[in-house]
C-alpha cells in the first residue's frame, strides 16, 4: 500500500484495475465508474476512435475478475455514441447519459437494454447534453 498526500488529504493507494483494451477485463477511455453491491464496479468505457466495440459498460470486481460487458457504440437503442455519466439505483439498475443522443438509457445490472428517454431541447422533460447523474437517498435520479 502506497500512501499519497496531496495538501491536507491523505490517500491510500492499494492497487489498479484492468488493463489498456477493448474485451475482457480491459478498458479504453474509462470516463466514468460505478460502485455496485458486494465488490462490483461498473467502468464505461467511451474508445471512439477504436470502433463500437470500445463504447461499452464492462463490469468487474474489485479483486480484477472480469464478470460482463454490455452495450456497444452506434445510436440504436442500448448503444452509445458519447456517454458520459453512470449511476446506479436502488435495484442495481444501471442509468447512462449521451451527450450525443441526448438521451438517458437504462440497463438491468445483467446488462439488458431496458429503456431509455430524452429528447432535445431545453425545455421541461427535454435534454441538453445529459451528462452527470446521480441518485438521492429517495432513489430519484
Amino acid at each position: 500500500m502506497v500512501t499519497i498526500t496531496a495538501g491536507n488529504r491523505v490517500v491510500n493507494y492499494s492497487h489498479s484495475i484492468g488493463f489498456r483494451g477493448v474485451v475482457g477485463l480491459s478498458f479504453l477511455q474509462p470516463v466514468a465508474i460505478a460502485r455496485g453491491k458486494g465488490d462490483l464496479v461498473y467502468v464505461m468505457c467511451r474508445g471512439y476512435e477504436y470502433g463500437p466495440k470500445a463504447k461499452r459498460i464492462t463490469v468487474v470486481t474489485v479483486d480484477e475478475n472480469y464478470v460482463t460487458q454490455f452495450s456497444t457504440g452506434g445510436t440504436g437503442d442500448g448503444q452509445l455514441v458519447w456517454p458520459t455519466a453512470i449511476a446506479l439505483d436502488k435495484d442495481e439498475n444501471v442509468y447512462v447519459s449521451d451527450e450525443d443522443l441526448q438521451r438517458i438509457s437504462i440497463f438491468s445490472k445483467d446488462g439488458e437494454f431496458l429503456a431509455k428517454w430524452g429528447e432535445t431541447g431545453e425545455g421541461d422533460g427535454q435534454l441538453n447534453r445529459p451528462s452527470g447523474l446521480a441518485f438521492d437517498s429517495q432513489d430519484n435520479l
